[in-house]
């Protein structure tokens, strides 16, 4: 699936809802969606050792003199080690840079817009010295995106809970453990949702769509924590949540709150974890594949709900759709996902 077949999938079930709120259909349509295909995504290089000058030329470009090496393969969501000459390591020293055996401590990069930052590695850099080879070692790391679906926002701040115990040291633990805190919360921000749907007299087809979803973010949560002690090794769990006052707002509430939590938070982790599923290894496609196609449904379920409360809603459900979406531009207008999904989507209602 690629991020216009997800505008498509998002435009009919908004001009679709009518059928299955009227009924028509028992139920809001969820069409099965086809294997996602991320089309503009670059896969990254092959990473090489770059302390090893040999390996470095192999994996091909242009021959470096024999003083400088390939630069580190950097790329968004990833980890790697780096070996090269002081000099050329001093190049990219940070201001805060200490000196280690002739070796600035810390570095700074940028690749395609993103900085990253290397640490001197000091056992490796003493192993490459001790074996005649003057080169300083560094590790870098790059945090990868955190998919947190429809959030539980308290006056325009999300709540999550946290961590039971200390965070894992292992920072792929810790990406799947952030990941476990958005989908739990998710569950809670649908268990709202559901209360103020019956409270408007929402269709029985919205209401029961929106218990589902709960249990899908249930589903989603318990396997991202399965997925953080896998790397931890140990028990990953979420503490207690913050209880939220009811929001007694009515059609309007309803309108402002579904598009700011759902339509927009459902819609743009979609793409997110297109781009996750198709770099992530084998173990854990099947569950990043599970929840790109239950997402995706919760964001058709999020628009279909904002067009049923304005619709039932009148000016005042669309006054307050209107500053949401203005609330929304101010924060993700310009993100790519917003110009391609969210407004198109949102000039139909």
């Amino acid at each position: 699936m690629t991020v216009w077949r997800l505008a498509e999938r998002l435009r009919i079930a908004v001009i679709g809802l009518p059928l299955a709120l009227w009924g028509c259909e028992k139920e809001p349509r969820h069409a099965e969606p086809r294997a996602i295909v991320v089309v503009d995504a670059a896969r990254p290089a092959p990473e090489v050792d770059a302390a090893e000058p040999d390996a470095a030329l192999d994996a091909g470009g242009p021959k470096l003199p024999a003083s400088r090496v390939k630069p580190p393969a950097l790329r968004r969501c990833g980890a790697g080690s780096w070996c090269a000459p002081p000099g050329q390591a001093a190049e990219s020293a940070s201001s805060r840079a200490k000196d280690f055996d002739g070796c600035a401590t810390a570095l700074g990069m940028r690749r395609q817009g993103e900085f990253f930052a290397l640490t001197v590695d000091r056992s490796r850099t003493r192993q490459k010295r001790a074996a005649g080879q003057d080169l300083c070692c560094y590790d870098w790391s790059s945090p990868c995106p955190v998919i947190k679906g429809r959030a539980l926002l308290d006056r325009g701040a999300a709540v999550m809970a946290r961590l039971r115990g200390r965070r894992p040291g292992d920072a792929r633990a810790r990406t799947w453990a952030e990941r476990g805190l958005g989908e739990h919360a998710s569950v809670a921000a649908f268990a709202r949702a559901t209360l103020e749907l019956l409270a408007v007299g929402a269709p029985p087809a919205l209401v029961q769509a929106t218990m589902r979803a709960a249990g899908d973010e249930i589903a989603h949560a318990r396997g991202c924590f399965a997925m953080a002690e896998r790397y931890a090794g140990a028990p990953v769990e979420p503490a207690a949540l913050r209880a939220l006052p009811a929001r007694a707002d009515g059609l309007a509430g309803v309108a402002r709150d579904t598009f700011l939590e759902g339509c927009v938070h459902e819609t743009l982790a979609v793409p997110m974890a297109m781009g996750w599923q198709q770099d992530a290894p084998a173990a854990e496609r099947p569950l990043l594949r599970r929840i790109v196609r239950e997402e995706t449904q919760h964001a058709e379920l999020a628009w279909q709900t904002v067009v049923w409360a304005v619709a039932a809603g009148g000016s005042d459900a669309r006054d307050a759709l209107a500053d949401a979406a203005r609330e929304g531009r101010r924060q993700y207008g310009k993100s790519a996902g917003w110009s391609a999904l969210i407004e198109p989507t949102l000039a139909l209602i």
